[in-house]
């Protein structure tokens, strides 16, 4: 298999990205305080409020994170016109702030994570 250049520009590019995230780490409450379940959504949230406000871990506070056992599949966050199961589904409400002092909260669950406008 033959591999172009541009192929491991792109690979070293997501490695760059990889390490630089994995190495910054948010402000706010302590992670080491938390149990492993909230300590991933916690992560998750940042990575996709990094993603979402163009902004590095760094300049995310973590406000809060708390268990929550959402009421359906939509974490809380139902979009018109979709159909969610309905069971009940454990996950976190995670309040973060961005440099921006916008206060912004993530609702997650295993690996989802939706940001609530």
């Amino acid at each position: 298999m033959i591999f172009t250049s541009r192929f491991f520009k792109v690979i070293a590019g997501l490695a760059i990205l990889f390490s630089a995230a994995c190495s910054a780490q948010p402000t706010g409450i302590d992670l080491e305080k938390l149990d492993d379940a909230s300590r991933h959504a916690v992560r998750r949230a940042v990575e996709l409020v990094m993603e979402a406000k163009n902004v590095r871990a760094e300049d995310v506070e973590v406000l809060s994170a708390e268990a929550v056992d959402w009421p359906d599949s939509s974490l809380g966050l139902p979009e018109p016109g979709m159909m969610y199961a309905q069971v009940i589904t454990p996950g976190h409400r995670v309040r973060l702030k961005a440099k921006t002092d916008e206060i912004l909260e993530v609702h997650t669950s295993g690996t989802r994570a939706i940001l609530k406008h």
